[in-house]
Order: structure tokens, then C-alpha cells, then sequence
């Protein structure tokens, strides 16, 4: 039933209310129906009728896991309701809604293709929201930051077609603020309805917190600077502007040597590397992306200095990329060795939505690149899906790091920083100091100084000891 997609709520609801009679208990449709209208009327608030609905469901014995999916999220947003006109929710008044919460959980975790019925990652998205909103707003900041983490590779999953979840682990927020140096600082920052949610440590402390509806203006900054970026323009303000917005978060990492941040589809759009209040945060800081902590690893970090080009490709990008490659000394390699060197992409990675894939030149990406401790390749023309939802998707490939380059102008600088890269990684510098290398090199060309040129370049890291 396509009922979830209907873009015109009244139409929904009208179509659900002239229709339901129509549907007997013995038929086909009549599950599909009744969730149809306890969805309806959750979205209109009414509750009580949602709740009567709900118990309907409950008692039928021949749901299939994905209605029975389906139901307790719904009926996690009724009990969110009257946990919502309570003065003062107590632990114990929230027992039902966690439960609720925790079976559906249980239930998409399993099966994470539940999601791909239509309508359903929508839906999903909304309850997790609520429930990490819920953590958040009564102070239970462990399990916000944890399930927050877990809605991101649920809907990795979903787009992806491959449940992720037989690769998370635990979130070790002390084994990470081992790892990072005294003047680094690890932020998973996400959005949540219309505010951003942001959880951060150091070497010492560690603490969350909201910033209060400042989603919609930041999205608003972000596309106005994206569009004056590609003009080539000044972008003075928007560094301001990004920072101002980022207004709770800014002070406390402006000052850090090392920022590592774990986005999500949504903020991964934030172009950290410009923010500023007079020098850009990548002026002074080393930063790094991590897909998420549920997906890390701690074990031996060795890469290799070889690289493999899988790909026959004749396009003048392709053959300047592959005399920076040679110029830079990096030993070439004629086919991938497990879980050393890098794999270097020159077409761009793409996603298809019918197959919930994401390809080079029509070919499934692991196909094409797996194999590698390392994937390098371009990122800016990803449609339908978020870079995140490839980076999680990549722990398939038993990746260390994925060097991705999303800048808005990708020629011959894109030669000048793979022969900086190649060179240093060749060598044996760790993959930290070859990505900052490369960056400075072209941010230090005058031909390439704009951010256009360079900001989009991201090291993301699965192996946290390449943080070292």
C-alpha cells in the first residue's frame, strides 16, 4: 500500500476515514489500513483514537514483524504523548514508552530491511528523534549520544541494503578520551528536528548539549555559502556566520589542534573546515571524520605505501591523476592486497536508489574497491543519500580510513594534492600528516587558495589509531 506516500495529508486522512469500511478483518489490506489511520491520527493529535487503534492491533494474532514493527513505534508516539502532559515524567512513568521503543528496536535491528517498506524510514527516523530528544531533554546524555549513533547506521542500513549492525560495537567514550591528545577533542554532532544536538569530550571531561532551533537558519547559511563558493566569492561572512550559529559549540574547539567530528546526513553538509571568527578553524586545526563510534576500531592501524588503480579510464582528469600519482614515487600495485595500501577511484562515486547501491561507473563500489586499508575517491556527486550513508556502508570493506574529496572544484588541484598525498604516504608519514600535507599544499597555492579548491577534501577514519 502506498498510503505512506501521499504528499497531501488531508487527502490522507479523508481518503483513510471514506475508505476504511471497505476493508473487513479477513482481508489483505486491513492491517495495512488500520495503521494507516493510527498513523493519521497521531499526525493530527488525536491521540485517544490512535490509542484505540493501537489496542485493536495489539490483540490481532497474525501480525507480520514488520506491523508489529510498525505498531509500537506508533504506540511509542502515543505514550510519548502522555509522558508530555505530565508536570514531571519520572524514570517510572517512561517504563512503557522505553519498552515500546526497545521491541521495535529489537525488531529493525534484526531486520533492517523492516525500513524499506514505503513510508517506513520516515516514520523510523521521526520515532528515533523523539526518543533521542526525550534522553537528551531529561538528562540521560550516554543513551542519547548511544542511540543517536544507532539511527545513523539504521538508515545506512536502509539506504544501503546491507544491515550494518553485524559491525557495531560498544560506545568506549574512556577509550576514546585516551586516545585523543591533550589539545584534541572528539564532537558527534547531529540534527534533531530543528535543533542540533552535540555531544563532546576531551582528554578530561566530556559533555552534551542543544542548541536550540538553529537548524534551519545554519541549513539557510550553509546552501547561501555553497552557492557563493562556487562563484568564487568572499566567503568572510559566512565563516562568521557558521560560527555564530555554532555559537555553544565554536568556543570550545576553536583552540583544539585536533577536531574530530561524527556527523550525520544532515550536518556532514556543515563546512566546518571554513568557520571562523577571523581564521578559519582548518587555519590552526587538524580535523578528521569519523563515520560513527559504533563502527570504530582500535586494531593494528599498518596501511602499507602502495596504491591500486582498478579502473581503465582515458579522461584528462584520469591522466593527470595518473602522472601525479607516478611523480609522487608511490609504489603502483596490479591488484588489491587484503587490508593493505590504498585504492584510488577517478570516477565519482554515485548512489542508485532502485538497487539501494552505491557504484562507480555502474559497478557496485565493493566490487570496484574493496579489498584496501584506504579509499580515495570523489564524493560530490552522491545523490539520494548522504556521504555518511556511504562511509557506514563502506565498513563492509574493512576500510582504516576513506579520503574523500566533495570540494566544488575539482581539476588540476585535485593532481596537486593526490602527488602531495601519495608522496608522503609512500614514505611511510601516517595518514594524518599525508591528508594535512596535501591540504596545506593546495590551500597554499594562490591559484587554490579559495575554499572551493580544497574544503571539501575529508579524512575519514574507522581505525581510531590513526588518530595518533
Amino acid at each position: 500500500m502506498n498510503y505512506y506516500l501521499m504528499e497531501n495529508f488531508q487527502e490522507s486522512y479523508e481518503t483513510a476515514l471514506s475508505t476504511e469500511e471497505l476493508f473487513m478483518p479477513d482481508d489483505k489490506n486491513y492491517t495495512d489500513m488500520q495503521l494507516l489511520r493510527m498513523n493519521l491520527y497521531i499526525k493530527s493529535g488525536k491521540y485517544k483514537e490512535a490509542a484505540v487503534k493501537g489496542e485493536i492491533l495489539g490483540k490481532m494474532e497474525t501480525l507480520s514483524p514488520d506491523h508489529k514493527y510498525m505498531l509500537n513505534l506508533q504506540l511509542a508516539l502515543v505514550e510519548l504523548n502522555r509522558l508530555r502532559s505530565l508536570k514531571k515524567a519520572t524514570p517510572a512513568d517512561a517504563a512503557e514508552f522505553e519498552k515500546l521503543f526497545s521491541t521495535a528496536l529489537s525488531l529493525v535491528k534484526h531486520n533492517t530491511e523492516l525500513m524499506n517498506r514505503r513510508g517506513y524510514r520516515g516514520i523510523t527516523a521521526n520515532v528515533f528523534d523523539e526518543f533521542v530528544n526525550y534522553k537528551m531533554k531529561t538528562g540521560q546524555h550516554t543513551d542519547a549520544h548511544y542511540f543517536n549513533e544507532v539511527k545513523k547506521l539504521l538508515m545506512a542500513s536502509s539506504r544501503s541494503g546491507s544491515n550494518l549492525f553485524k559491525y557495531a560495537g560498544t560506545i568506549d567514550m574512556d577509550a576514546v578520551q585516551q586516545l585523543l591528545p591533550d589539545d584534541g577533542v572528539y564532537v558527534s554532532i547531529a540534527k534533531n528536528m530543528n535543533d542540533i544536538f552535540v555531544w563532546i569530550a576531551d582528554k578530561k571531561s566530556k559533555k552534551a548539549f542543544v542548541i536550540e532551533k538553529a537548524y534551519p537558519a545554519l541549513a539557510e547559511v550553509i546552501n547561501n555559502c555553497s552557492i557563493a563558493s562556487a562563484a568564487g566569492k568572499d566567503l568572510s561572512a559566512f565563516s562568521k556566520d557558521i560560527a555564530k550559529n555554532l555559537a555553544s559549540l565554536y568556543p570550545l574547539i576553536k583552540d583544539k589542534k585536533l577536531i574530530i567530528i561524527s556527523a550525520d546526513s544532515s550536518t556532514e553538509k556543515i563546512p566546518f573546515e571554513i568557520a571562523g571568527d577571523g581564521s578559519m578553524l582548518s587555519d590552526k586545526s587538524v580535523m578528521l571524520y569519523l563515520p560513527s563510534l559504533l563502527v570504530a576500531s582500535t586494531g593494528n592501524s599498518s596501511i602499507g605505501g602502495e596504491v591500486f588503480l582498478p579502473e581503465s579510464d582515458n579522461s584528462p582528469m584520469a591522466y593527470l591523476t595518473g602522472v601525479a600519482i607516478r611523480e609522487s614515487g608511490i609504489r603502483q600495485i596490479s591488484k588489491p592486497v587484503s587490508g593493505r595500501g590504498m585504492v584510488h577511484l577517478n570516477s565519482k562515486i554515485k548512489y542508485n536508489q532502485l538497487s539501494r547501491d552505491f557504484t562507480v561507473n555502474g559497478k557496485s563500489l565493493k566490487q570496484t574497491a574493496g579489498g584496501s586499508a584506504v579509499l580515495s575517491a570523489s564524493s560530490d556527486e552522491i545523490k539520494g543519500a548522504g556521504v555518511s550513508d556511504l562511509l557506514l556502508f563502506s565498513r563492509e570493506f574493512n576500510l582504516h580510513a576513506a579520503l574523500l574529496n566533495g570540494s566544488q572544484i575539482q581539476d588540476t588541484n585535485n593532481a596537486m594534492f593526490t602527488e602531495e598525498f601519495y608522496r608522503n604516504a609512500g614514505r611511510g608519514v601516517s595518514m594524518k600528516d599525508s591528508f594535512v600535507s596535501a591540504v596545506s599544499k593546495v590551500k597554499g597555492t594562490d591559484r587554490y587558495s579559495h575554499p572551493a579548491n580544497w574544503s571539501g577534501y575529508r579524512l575519514n577514519i574507522y581505525n581510531l589509531n590513526l588518530i595518533k
